[in-house]
């Protein structure tokens, strides 16, 4: 009947919210898109730093011993040192294409988050609202309804009203009833 109070089985208001800070740590946690863009920007970091290696110079140096090496000598020794010099070229353009990418991939992360803490502000934002159209519902709504049931009720007994007064003000408190249990579920 609708002068039955509805009692939920869990108060959803009780609970508090997650913070928006903490809905974006986890959303931000679980999102792949992000991993693979965190990917990309370490794999960009080691791009940018060889295209800064490729701007010094290149040392290497080498030795060997030869041993049996007959008739000429039966024991010999060489040594190596070689330096590749960057006189004609600075790989200035590779240090400048690797970092626009790398600042490319960070816009593109930050876009991520943005979207990322848009959504999440914007679900809390819709919980809260849920949460205080539900307190509504149970606090003002549902009894003035059913006040206003059990009036017309009283009315169509003294014979003020019809009954199709009273049906429509029973149908009126089933219809909020079943609002404020939708509310619930949001």
């Amino acid at each position: 009947p609708p002068s039955t109070p509805l009692q939920l089985a869990d108060d959803l208001t009780a609970a508090p919210l997650p913070s928006v800070e903490a809905l974006v740590a986890r959303a931000s946690a679980d999102n792949a898109d992000l991993r693979v863009l965190d990917r990309g920007i370490a794999e960009q970091n080691a791009r940018l730093g060889l295209a800064r290696a490729l701007r010094a110079p290149d040392v290497s140096v080498g030795g060997g011993v030869t041993f049996s090496a007959q008739p000429d000598f039966s024991v010999g020794y060489r040594a190596a040192f070689t330096m590749t010099v960057p006189l004609f070229t600075h790989h200035d353009a590779g240090v400048v294409v690797e970092n626009a990418e790398l600042t490319r991939l960070g816009g593109e992360r930050a876009a991520l988050i943005a979207d990322i803490t848009g959504a999440a502000a914007a679900a809390r934002a819709r919980a809260e609202g849920a949460r205080e159209q539900l307190a509504r519902f149970q606090s003002d709504i549902l009894p003035g309804a059913a006040r206003v049931a059990q009036m017309q009720e009283a009315a169509y007994r003294a014979g003020q009203t019809n009954v199709n007064v009273l049906l429509e003000a029973l149908k009126s408190a089933a219809d909020l009833r079943a609002k404020a249990i939708e509310a619930g579920l949001d």
